[in-house]
C-alpha cells in the first residue's frame, strides 16, 4: 500500500510520449532507494554489523527486489528466455556504470573543489570490495556454465521438467549463500590471506 500510495503521483503513460511517466518512476525509484539505504544502515550500525555486509545482505536484497519481480513477468510471458536474462544484463550493467561511475565521479569533482585534491582510491579500505569482486566474477561464470549445460540438457535457459527447473534453483541460490557467506566470513576476517586483496599502492581516480 504504502507504495501505491507514492506512485500514484506518477502521471500517465500516454501522455508526451511517456517521457513524464519515466522521469517520475526514476526519481521515486531514487527516492526509495536512498531510504532502504538508510534503513539497513542505521539498523547495521544498532546491530553493530560491518558496512559491507549491510550492503550485501540488506542493501542488495532490498534493491533487487524489483528485478526478480519484473524477471519474473517476463519469463512468464515471454516465449524464450531473452527478455528476462535482458532485463538482469541490464539492471546489473546499470547498476555497475552508472551506480557506481556516476557517484564516484560526483564525489571526485566534490573532493578537487573541496581540497583542490584528486580522490584516491587507496585512502579507503577496499580488501572486502576486491575480495567481493573476484568472488563475483567467478560465480558469475559458473551460472554462465548452468545456463549452457541447461541449454544442451534441456534445450533452453528457462523452463523444461520440474527436475531440472528445481536442481537450477538450488544451484543459483547455492551460489548466492556462497557469495554473502564467504563474503561475511572475510569481512570479518575468519579466511586466510585477506591481505592478499589490499592494494599495494594507491591508485588515482581520474
Amino acid at each position: 500500500m504504502p507504495w501505491r500510495i507514492a506512485f500514484a503521483i506518477v502521471p500517465p503513460k500516454r501522455l508526451a510520449g511517456g517521457w513524464p511517466a519515466f522521469v517520475a518512476c526514476f526519481l521515486l525509484i531514487g527516492i526509495i532507494s536512498f531510504f532502504i539505504m538508510e534503513l539497513a544502515t542505521t539498523v547495521g550500525c544498532l546491530l553493530g554489523v560491518k558496512t559491507v555486509v549491510q550492503a550485501l545482505v540488506f542493501v542488495c536484497v532490498g534493491t533487487s527486489l524489483p528485478d526478480i519481480l519484473t524477471t519474473y513477468e517476463a519469463a512468464g510471458f515471454a516465449k524464450n528466455a531473452g527478455p528476462a536474462l535482458n532485463i538482469l544484463t541490464a539492471s546489473n550493467a546499470a547498476n555497475v556504470f552508472v551506480g557506481l561511475g556516476l557517484p564516484w565521479t560526483i564525489a571526485a569533482i566534490y573532493q578537487w573543489r573541496l581540497n583542490g585534491e584528486n580522490l584516491f582510491i587507496g585512502r579507503f579500505e577496499v580488501a572486502d570490495i576486491a575480495f567481493a569482486t573476484v568472488l563475483f566474477i567467478i560465480f558469475s561464470l559458473t551460472s554462465f556454465v548452468i545456463l549452457g549445460l541447461r541449454r544442451c540438457c534441456v534445450h533452453g535457459e528457462i523452463g523444461g521438467p520440474n527436475f531440472c527447473k528445481a536442481i537450477s534453483a538450488c544451484s543459483m541460490f547455492l551460489l548466492w549463500a556462497l557469495f554473502v557467506g564467504l563474503n561475511i566470513l572475510n569481512c570479518y576476517e575468519y579466511l586466510p590471506d585477506r591481505e592478499a586483496f589490499v592494494p599495494a599502492y594507491a591508485v588515482m581516480a581520474t
